[in-house]
């Protein structure tokens, strides 16, 4: 990737020497990895860090989020027919047939509709939408102080 360079460090100071001969002795890391909003760095992100401060933030398996809803719906559904087959539902006044029961919704019909109805749908859909913050770099005092130096210039 680096055309012959051991690390992005080593190609970013190659590339300034051959575009910038006059200004490309002594190029330090710092130079090439501090922020461009600190004023004096190339602002070379590196994606590993990104990932290791999300480290911990992250859903070790999505598929358990799915695993909990499916589960609770079965729950859900497993109650409200328990419910609904402990009731009976009497039939219109003028009809001299005694009260029957009516049949409950299939496990099919229940959840044909669960895109509108399921609030632990919409709990999973969520868990599954949120974007984990980012974790701030630790800083040392003495790190802090500079840069809070560097940045009162």
């Amino acid at each position: 990737v680096f055309q012959g360079e051991t690390n992005l460090a080593d190609y970013v100071r190659k590339e300034v020497r051959r575009r910038f001969p006059k200004f490309s002795t002594g190029i330090s890391n710092a130079f090439i990895f501090l922020p461009v909003d600190c004023g004096d760095g190339l602002g070379v992100l590196n994606p590993f860090v990104r990932l290791a401060q999300l480290d911990g933030r992250l859903l070790a398996n999505p598929e358990t989020v799915i695993n909990t809803f499916l589960v609770a719906e079965a729950e859900a559904y497993r109650k409200a027919k328990t419910f609904h087959d402990a009731r009976l539902f009497p039939r219109p006044t003028n009809s001299n047939l005694k009260p029957a029961k009516q049949r409950f919704l299939s496990f099919l019909e229940y959840t044909r509709t669960r895109e509108q109805t399921s609030h632990e749908l919409l709990k999973a859909y969520n868990a599954l939408l949120h974007r984990p913050e980012r974790l701030k770099a630790k800083l040392s005092g003495e790190v802090e102080a500079m840069l809070d130096d560097y940045r009162g210039l």
